[in-house]
């Protein structure tokens, strides 16, 4: 069984409803969204460095799509890709990497039958020092610091970069609000952090 990052919230509503689920092969199907293009265009202009050219992708590929038709929608989506090259400008750290792929380490027990993996959209170079790994979020929840995931990610990437806990920063980019949130979980958050992903694993019948 695959865990995706981004839904153990989910399962931690519910963990036996949702092993229920996995195991019955439901899986919440969302397809190609404006926030699909969005991020597509937010990687393209990471690629090409240019953001006329990340803005002509997107315009095209929302007007490609059969699904999204609202003019609405387009205008909010191109609009938020304006405002997060400003952010990225503005911040000025250089890029690393996008669109990286990371492990969550599970206990040896579940190893066999349960991976745990998810997608950092960006990492910067931190100037003083270290690195800043950013999710996309089309709307973060006011608890967000107390998500799950953010602790598991950061000692994960720890982990991938070689570099002590302290030295990752993890952020999210909030669409909907057009914020920038970011934190660095102390030792002690990322033990608890373990022994609540264990239980999960275990609520989870691993």
């Amino acid at each position: 069984m695959r865990l995706a990052l981004g839904a153990i919230e989910e399962a931690l509503v519910n963990p036996a409803a949702f092993r229920a689920r996995a195991d019955a092969g439901e899986q919440t199907q969302f397809g190609y969204t404006y926030a699909s293009a969005l991020r597509n265009a937010i990687y393209r202009y990471h690629s090409t460095g240019d953001r006329e050219d990340a803005a002509e992708y997107l315009e095209a590929t929302i007007q490609k799509s059969k699904k999204l038709r609202s003019t609405k929608r387009r205008s909010e989506t191109i609009d938020q890709l304006d405002w997060y090259v400003e952010q990225h400008a503005a911040l000025g750290w250089p890029t690393f990497d996008t669109r990286v792929r990371i492990s969550i380490p599970v206990p040896p027990r579940a190893a066999v039958s349960l991976t745990c993996t998810g997608e950092v959209g960006r990492i910067d170079m931190v100037p003083r020092g270290g690195y800043a790994a950013w999710l996309f979020a089309s709307s973060v929840r006011p608890e967000w610091r107390y998500e799950l995931r953010l602790p598991l990610l950061q000692v994960a990437l720890a982990a991938t970069l070689g570099v002590p806990n302290n030295e990752i920063q993890v952020g999210i980019y909030d669409f909907y609000a057009r914020v920038v949130l970011s934190t660095t979980y102390p030792d002690s958050a990322i033990r608890a952090a373990r022994r609540r992903f264990n239980r999960l694993v275990s609520n989870l019948g691993f």
